[in-house]
C-alpha cells in the first residue's frame, strides 16, 4: 500500500490549499517500522502535499524492518543516519571510565549524532519560512539540536499521558517524559490526542497543550463480511501491546469456540516468545503469530473481530482502521483514547485493562451473536468516518494558522 493510494482511499483534498502554500517538515523516529505511527506520518505527508503543501518526511534512523512505504512522487522522504546508532556510553565504574575502545566508541557516537543534527539543519535551511511537525520525543532530540531560528515547530504525543510519565507496567522506566521536559515546553504547540491527556500536561505546568485526532488511513469501499471465524490483532510484538494477554483470552475463547482462530500480524522483540506461550497454551493449531505487512486493510476485510489487549496506547490508529473496515473491535479500556474511538455497546466494546476473562467473555459474546456482530460493524464504520482525512486536515490548517500568528 503506497502512501498516495492511502490519500486517495481515504477522501484527502486532491486539489491545492487556499492561501499560500506552505512548506512542511514531518520528522520520526524511523519511516520504515510497521506500526500506527509510521502509516500516519506517511499519510499525513501525503495529505499535506496533496492539499498543496511542499512536504518532506525525515526519519531520524533507518529501521531493520522490510516493511516499506512507497511515497510516490508526492512528498519527499530523508533519513539522516545511514545504519542505526550506537547508544550513549554511560560508564558506571572507574573501570569503564578507563575503558579506551569504549571511548573511542562514543566519540564515534557523537560525531555521527553531530552530522546528523547538521544535515538536518540543512534539510530546514533549504526553506525560508515553515513548520516542523515532530511526531516523537526521541526524534525531537535532534530537531531540539537542530536550527529552527526562522521555522514554527509543533510537538505530538502519541501515547497518554499516564505512558508517558511510566506509569502503567509497560512504560515503567522510560525517558520519554524527560525528553518532553527538556524539549517540548518551548515549542510553539504541544499537540496530544485526547483533552484528557492534554490537561494533565497542562497541570505539569507545559502551556502550550492541544488537542487534534489522527487520520484514517483507509476507507474501503466495501467492508467486511464478517463471516470468516478470525479474531486480528495488528501491532508491534512488544510490552506495550501485550499480546501475551490476549492469547491467554482466547485460550478460554477456544474451549467454547475451537473453530475459531486468532490472527496476530506484527514484528517486534517478543514474536519468539510469544510463539512459545502459545506452543505452551496447545494453541498451535488455533492462533499464528505473523510477520509484518504492507496489506493490513486486506487482512481486517478478511476477519470478523479485532481485539486489543494493550497495557497503554493513546488514540490507537489501528482500531479506527478495523472500524472503517466494519469490524467490531474489543479492547481493554487502557487510555482514554480507546472511549474516544469506541462507544462501548455501540460500536465496539470496551473491558476493564489486563482483565483477561472480560477479554475473552466480550470475544464469545460477538462470535455467539452474528447480528449483534453485523450492527456493531455497521455502526462502527459509520461513526468512525469523523476521522476522515478531509476534516482533520482543516484542523490542521486552523493549527497552522496558529503557530504562524
Amino acid at each position: 500500500m503506497t502512501a498516495q493510494a492511502t490519500a486517495e482511499e481515504t477522501g484527502a483534498p486532491t486539489m491545492a490549499v487556499g492561501g499560500r502554500r506552505r512548506n512542511l517538515f514531518l520528522v520520526a523516529n524511523n519511516l520504515e517500522e510497521m506500526g500506527g505511527l509510521q502509516r500516519v506520518a506517511h499519510n499525513l505527508a501525503a495529505t499535506f502535499a496533496a492539499a498543496g503543501h511542499n512536504v518532506e518526511l525525515i526519519g531520524i534512523m533507518p529501521h531493520p524492518s522490510a516493511l516499506s512505504y512507497a511515497p510516490g512522487d508526492t512528498y519527499r522522504t530523508t533519513v539522516l543516519y545511514g545504519q542505526p546508532a550506537p547508544p550513549a556510553w554511560r560508564p558506571r565504574t572507574l573501570r569503564d571510565r578507563l575503558n579506551l575502545r569504549s571511548r573511542r566508541r562514543e566519540r564515534h557516537r557523537r560525531r555521527l549524532r553531530r552530522a546528523a543534527v547538521d544535515r538536518l539543519s540543512e534539510r530546514f535551511r533549504s526553506v525560508p519560512d515553515g513548520i516542523v511537525i515532530c511526531t516523537q520525543a526521541f526524534a525531537m532530540d535532534w530537531v531540539h539540536e537542530a536550527d529552527t531560528s526562522h521555522l514554527r515547530v509543533i510537538t505530538q504525543s502519541h501515547e497518554s499521558y499516564e505512558a508517558s510519565r511510566g506509569l502503567t507496567p509497560a512504560s515503567r522506566g522510560s525517558a520519554r517524559y524527560t525528553r518532553m521536559r527538556r524539549t517540548y515546553r518551548d515549542v510553539d504547540l504541544f499537540l496530544l490526542l485526547t483533552q484528557h491527556d492534554a490537561d494533565m500536561f497542562e497541570r505539569e505546568g507545559f502551556n502550550n497543550v492541544g488537542v487534534l485526532h489522527n487520520p484514517l488511513t483507509m476507507y474501503p469501499d466495501r467492508r467486511s463480511d464478517l463471516s470468516a471465524k478470525t479474531v486480528i490483532n495488528v501491532g508491534r510484538y512488544h510490552e506495550q501491546k501485550n499480546q501475551r494477554a490476549l492469547i491467554d483470552a482466547f485460550a478460554l475463547v477456544w474451549r467454547r469456540h475451537p473453530d475459531w482462530r486468532l490472527q496476530l500480524v506484527g514484528e517486534g522483540p517478543l514474536q519468539s516468545a510469544l510463539r512459545e506461550q502459545v506452543d505452551a497454551l496447545g494453541l498451535g493449531a488455533a492462533v499464528s503469530v505473523g510477520g509484518p505487512t504492507t496489506e493490513v486493510q486486506a487482512r481486517l476485510l478478511a476477519s470478523s473481530i479485532f481485539a486489543m489487549s494493550s497495557d497503554f496506547e493513546g488514540l490507537p490508529l489501528v482500531l479506527a482502521e478495523a472500524m472503517a473496515c466494519g469490524v467490531p473491535c474489543v479492547s481493554f479500556d487502557c487510555a482514554p483514547g480507546i472511549r474516544e474511538i469506541i462507544a462501548d455497546g455501540a460500536d465496539g466494546l470496551v473491558v476493564p485493562p489486563r482483565d483477561t476473562a472480560a477479554l475473552a467473555g466480550a470475544i464469545c459474546r460477538l462470535i455467539e451473536d452474528a447480528d449483534l456482530r453485523q450492527r456493531m460493524g455497521a455502526a462502527a464504520r459509520r461513526n468512525i468516518r469523523r476521522f476522515a482525512p478531509v476534516e482533520i486536515l482543516r484542523q490542521w490548517h486552523e493549527v497552522f494558522d496558529l503557530v504562524e500568528r
